[in-house]
């Protein structure tokens, strides 16, 4: 305790300006975007921001470009909504900028503790909304009914139950992080206890998909680790999970529901008429929501897939755009291999679980989970 106690005295006001950011991913939306917006003005009015931001943040001329592209076809194509949420994630690409400029290795082992307490914290809520949803549907806690209908299962501070279970799987793969890293066997129990709580709380949300990448985080970072012995283990019991699986099938929530399977295949196709329509710039953000008067398609602000609802949105210039800034980081992640091969792993982690989700849903979009994936793939940047 002593030790924290003196590590969070030298905290200097940027670091507690880092750590309130990421207090606020676990808040409503709406506190969210406020602390967004204080933090992000207290920066440009006491800290000159934007020389910070020339100064240490990466592919700033690709994403200041797409924003700025993405502003104007918004306005262009009267899309509100679009121009609301560029205004955004102008506001999400600064800070991460300030970020760049401060983030140490030190802040960044307590940035990963902080989100899993606070990772907790919320969890406890979604219990008490789960027995308030469960209540209401004519069931018992401990039922452990799921529901079908998204609004009908644990969201807690996020936008939908799917969200919330990307932030999970994230979360997961920090713990695992920790895991790893800690030598202390009090330690690692509090840190299985922990994983066990936020695996039950995925299993809750309902979201099948974010099963999928659970599979492929952990032996990423075992490899990234070096961790052989471990890996052999977590073959073994994969491959006796996947015959109880098939064996039970009623083990996975929703297995049995493939409505929402059908569905996206129809979301998917209405997208792509949206596409033919503007293929070089798209309508801006949520450009499928806009469709929705003119197809009567699905009602929804994206299309379910974070690569079809780029072009989608943004064309084929906007795609190329942000696809340049991806190349960068991609640059600047691909060194940590060989010198700081742990937090590769963790960065990789990450990025898998947001790829393979987004194949189904639009996990980049939500601000708060972009916000938290952004801090931990730029953490490159950290200075010892």
């Amino acid at each position: 305790m002593q030790t924290i106690r003196n590590d969070l005295r030298s905290f200097s006001i940027h670091d507690w300006i880092i750590l309130a950011m990421v207090t606020s991913i676990f808040l409503p939306h709406t506190l969210f975007l406020v602390a967004l917006t204080v933090l992000d003005v207290y920066i440009l009015w006491k800290d000159k921001m934007i020389p910070t931001l020339m100064e240490n943040q990466t592919g700033k001329k690709y994403i200041y470009l797409f924003l700025l592209l993405s502003g104007i076809v918004s306005l262009i194509n009267i899309n509100g909504y679009g121009l609301t949420i560029t205004l955004g994630f102008l506001g999400l690409f600064a800070f991460i900028g300030y970020y760049q400029g401060h983030i140490h290795e030190k802040l960044f082992m307590y940035i990963i503790e902080w989100t899993t307490l606070c990772s907790l914290i919320n969890g406890m809520y979604a219990l008490v909304q789960f027995a308030q949803i469960s209540h209401a549907g004519g069931y018992s806690f401990f039922d452990f009914h799921i529901f079908n209908s998204p609004k009908r299962r644990i969201m807690t501070t996020f936008q939908n139950a799917n969200i919330y279970a990307l932030m999970l799987d994230m979360v997961l793969a920090c713990i695992l992080y920790r895991f790893l890293q800690t030598k202390k066997v009090s330690l690692k129990i509090w840190y299985v206890i922990l994983a066990l709580f936020q695996f039950g709380l995925v299993l809750l949300t309902g979201c099948r998909s974010a099963l999928v990448p659970l599979v492929i985080v952990i032996p990423i970072l075992l490899i990234c680790f070096r961790k052989k012995i471990l890996l052999g283990v977590y073959c073994l019991c994969l491959v006796g999970l996947l015959a109880l699986i098939i064996h039970m099938p009623t083990l996975i929530p929703r297995f049995d529901d493939t409505s929402t399977i059908t569905s996206r295949f129809t979301i998917w196709s209405y997208a792509w008429e949206g596409i033919k329509q503007r293929p070089l710039f798209g309508r801006g953000p949520w450009t499928f929501h806009l469709l929705h008067p003119i197809y009567k398609n699905h009602i929804g602000s994206h299309a379910h897939n974070i690569y079809i609802d780029m072009v989608l949105s943004h064309g084929i210039v906007g795609t190329g755009i942000l696809t340049g800034y991806v190349g960068v980081q991609i640059q600047n992640i691909k060194k940590l291999y060989t010198s700081h091969r742990t937090l590769f792993g963790l960065i990789l982690a990450l990025t898998s679980i947001v790829a393979i989700m987004g194949l189904v849903d639009g996990t980049i979009e939500p601000l708060k989970t972009m916000m938290f994936f952004m801090m931990i793939v730029t953490s490159y940047s950290m200075k010892k």
